[in-house]
């Protein structure tokens, strides 16, 4: 499930905020909130819980507070932020600041547009921007209409272990079922496409300045930085890992609908092995 870090210091804000989620949580897109008092603790939940969105007030007693969440930002850019503050009576260039400075893709306005309803399809429209939403857009040419869910719902789940049996009750499918409509796709099996789902969240942590491998095994509950390692090399190849490790999410979703082209999901040792076979 999507996790979300939530540093809101209005009970009004966190109220609504609550209600939105409970919506979500009814369409089944269920959250996981997790609540920070301030930036120090939000950096503390990146490093180890690596959530994909941040909800907070950039104001502070003073006006528009940016040095702490631009500080934030650089270290974890694969986190998106949400503001959610008191818009209408500031100057409308914060909106431009918080945008330029800090990448945002929208903003919640403090009773203008945070009514539950209105809130949730804010939240929605921001996710695109997470890696389940970037993998979903990647991925959209090759995926049919209907693997769609399952694919969405292995990313949001996949940052932390999850099993196959699971998947296909969530969906409402037999396991057989699945494993036809992912072959008949190029898709790999299941078991292997949760792996593949977990590489996604590694890669796309692996390019935050503010983490180390350590950290990126930790958040995604890998049991070293060693098992994320041999998972990149096992599934994707070397030259796909080191290629991550230097830009980030794109080789690897590469490399992915390479695979899917060639029907092709053997892992690096099984090819080797056979490779030595033929030799």
């Amino acid at each position: 499930m999507p996790i979300l870090v939530s540093m809101l210091s209005c009970p009004q804000s966190r109220s609504r905020l609550d209600a939105a989620l409970t919506i979500e949580r009814a369409a089944r897109v269920p959250y996981q909130v997790l609540q920070a008092p301030g930036w120090a603790e939000c950096s503390a939940m990146a490093e180890c819980r690596g959530p994909h969105l941040l909800v907070f007030d950039p104001y502070g007693s003073a006006g528009l507070s940016l040095d702490e969440a631009r500080l934030f930002h650089t270290a974890f850019p694969s986190i998106v932020l949400l503001p959610y503050g008191d818009f209408q009576r500031r100057p409308a260039r914060d909106v431009l600041l918080l945008a330029t400075e800090l990448d945002v893709r929208g903003v919640v306005t403090l009773n203008a547009d945070d009514h539950p309803t209105s809130l949730r399809l804010i939240l929605a429209e921001v996710q695109a921007a997470t890696v389940v939403g970037r993998v979903l857009a990647a991925l959209e040419e090759a995926t049919p209409p209907d693997l769609v869910p399952l694919l969405r719902l292995v990313l949001q789940r996949a940052h932390a272990p999850l099993c196959p049996d699971e998947v296909a009750h969530a969906v409402h499918r037999h396991s057989k079922t699945v494993r036809d409509h992912l072959r008949a796709a190029g898709f790999p099996p299941l078991n292997k496409l949760i792996v593949w789902a977990r590489l996604f969240h590694a890669a796309v942590l692996m390019h935050d300045r503010g983490r180390s491998l350590e950290s990126v095994a930790l958040a995604l509950q890998f049991p070293s930085p060693s098992a994320v390692h041999n998972q990149f090399v096992r599934y994707a190849g070397d030259a796909v890992r080191r290629a991550v490790q230097q830009h980030g999410l794109d080789p690897l979703v590469n490399a992915f609908v390479d695979r899917i082209r060639r029907h092709d999901w053997e892992l690096t040792e099984t090819k080797q092995a056979g490779a030595a076979v033929a030799a």
